[in-house]
């Protein structure tokens, strides 16, 4: 386990509500989330898709360790965070378990004829037989069990960067030093996002001729010939600051990222894993890690590696909050939002990018879907918003729109249109 999280994160013994209940609630509203994303896939991957097919044939069946393991976990978080465990998204403990189960199925060893991973688990009946393989073993059984409880979700998606590399350039007259500009991003993982950007490393679909021209990045067009060269030309940058509450120094914490950050059949792509390592072993004096939490900051004695003091208020000309607030209580997601605008220079920007729109009634809050849009008509569910420090007044502006959290497909709001054209 992540060292130090489980005294930080110490569970009240009771609760004021009927426990049972709740959890039977929740543990319903996932079954009806799978039903729903199988019946409408978002990710474009046969192996999820599989996945989540076999998990739903467990819950409806009542199988013993799965549904106990999603029981463990509902249990958990009702303890730890009280009534607002009820605004986790129903669908995320099933992508936690996949995550988990990614992690474990990719170092297993001793596989039985015709099975192996991820390349055989294509069909719900592989998964069946590959879980339940992995789980006959007490000791990884107990293992898996105990990481649902304590592990979050730590997918670091390079790709979902190129919104920070643009927004440097886009919005540089806000900036204290237009060169230099100093970045906080909150929720860094293993802040590859950093790396990329200091380094000037290519993006993944920009690296992949054939699924950039599968998939394009972008439309044709003057403006889209620009956002190119500023996606390729080395973004101004002073120095970044990466903030999550893991540590950099639990040995586990690459490993488990890389399980969250790729889709099963991507892990079969040799070019994608290639790309995540390359980003991963990269390094700049321009990237700092804070190990801290940013929405409770505790007083934890830091290392020659990494720091646990977090920058000064009104430091930052840019924060990022990318797919961080889909997955917190509201409460908690507004009190992030509020330090991130604290942490900004006057003239700063926070920049949100997650499964969200901007509320109707008031653009100083988003409305965040918990089903992550599966049915909804939208083309481009998952949107880059920036709030501008000296335009309170407009809220949450939208920005960009991608066609999912791989950002490989890009819309232009007419905001970002006219930041393009702004720049000659």
């Amino acid at each position: 386990m992540t060292e130090g999280l489980a005294n930080y994160r110490r569970q009240p013994e009771e609760v004021p509500f009927d426990l049972e209940a709740k959890v039977g609630l929740r543990l319903a509203e996932t079954t009806s989330a799978l039903a729903r994303f199988i019946e409408n896939p978002i990710e474009k991957d046969q192996r999820i898709h599989a996945f989540r097919r076999d998990q739903y044939e467990r819950l409806v069946s009542g199988e013993q360790i799965t549904t106990s393991i999603y029981r463990s976990y509902y249990e958990a978080k009702f303890r730890q965070r009280g009534i607002a465990a009820e605004s986790i998204p129903p669908i995320y403990p099933s992508n936690l378990m996949l995550r988990l189960l990614q992690k474990n199925l990719s170092h297993e060893q001793n596989w039985p004829p015709g099975l192996g991973y991820p390349d055989d688990f294509d069909t719900p009946e592989k998964w069946r037989a590959g879980v339940d393989h992995l789980l006959s073993d007490d000791e990884r059984r107990l293992n898996l069990q105990m990481e649902i409880l304590f592990l979050e979700i730590q997918s670091n998606v390079a790709d979902r960067y190129k919104s920070l590399k643009l927004g440097l350039s886009l919005f540089g007259d806000n900036f204290t030093d237009r060169q230099a500009p100093r970045v906080m991003d909150v929720g860094c993982s293993l802040n590859l996002g950093g790396q990329i950007i200091a380094n000037n490393l290519p993006f993944f679909s920009e690296s992949d001729p054939y699924l950039s021209r599968r998939k394009r990045l972008l439309p044709e067009g003057r403006e889209i010939k620009a956002l190119r060269r500023l996606l390729k030309e080395a973004a101004p940058l002073g120095e970044v600051w990466g903030v999550d509450i893991f540590s950099p120094t639990d040995s586990n914490m690459r490993d488990w990222v890389f399980a969250c950050s790729l889709y099963p059949s991507e892990l079969m792509d040799a070019e994608r894993v290639a790309h995540f390592n390359r980003i991963a072993e990269a390094a700049s004096p321009k990237v700092h890690f804070v190990y801290n939490d940013f929405a409770d900051p505790f007083v934890l004695t830091g290392s020659e590696r990494f720091s646990t003091v977090l920058p000064e208020p009104g430091s930052m000309d840019v924060i990022c909050l990318f797919t961080v607030l889909y997955e917190v209580p509201p409460a908690k997601r507004q009190l992030l939002i509020n330090r991130a605008l604290e942490s900004l220079t006057p003239r700063g920007i926070l920049l949100v990018q997650d499964f969200a729109l901007v509320d109707a009634g008031s653009p100083q809050e988003l409305d965040f879907d918990p089903w992550y849009h599966p049915n909804r008509a939208d083309r481009w569910p998952y949107k880059t918003f920036v709030w501008e420090k000296t335009a309170p007044e407009s809220g949450f502006q939208t920005l960009f729109e991608w066609s999912s959290g791989r950002c490989m497909e890009l819309k232009l709001s007419a905001l970002a249109l006219r930041k393009i054209r702004a720049l000659g």
